[in-house]
Parts: structure tokens; C-alpha cells; sequence
């Protein structure tokens, strides 16, 4: 977890895609809650990091995608 702030995507910005899951799909769409954004490459479908808007200063990287020193 890391502050939204920090996260720089140094190449492919414009190619990076983002999907939201339903947590429940047995629930009528009406009512259906949808998960944090996932963000993802589209060439190769590796997961990059997730964000949500009920904590919009978070960012969940997925460990491999971390290319700097960690603190």
C-alpha cells in the first residue's frame, strides 16, 4: 500500500486499462457492489495496482510492478 500521490507510471500510460468486479454477481444488478479499480497492462494482462474511491489517498501495487527501492 502506498500514498496515490507517489505512483508514477514511467511508459505506457496511455496503453494502461482499468476494470471493476462485482463483488456479488447472485445480486440483482441493481443492487450489485462493484469492487476497487484494477489497473492492468492489455498486452500481457499483468495486474498493476487496484485503487478506490472510498480511499482515494491508497494505492495497492502488485509487488512485481514496483521497479524503485522500498523504504
Amino acid at each position: 500500500m502506498g500514498m496515490s500521490d507517489t505512483l508514477q507510471v514511467t511508459k505506457g500510460k496511455d496503453t494502461v486499462r482499468s476494470y471493476r468486479a462485482v463483488k456479488d454477481k447472485s445480486e440483482p444488478k441493481s443492487e450489485q457492489v462493484l469492487c476497487q479499480n484494477r489497473y492492468f497492462c492489455p498486452t500481457c494482462a499483468s495486474y498493476l495496482w487496484a485503487h478506490s474511491e472510498e480511499w482515494p489517498e491508497w494505492i495497492y501495487p502488485y509487488a512485481s510492478a514496483i521497479d524503485t527501492e522500498l523504504p
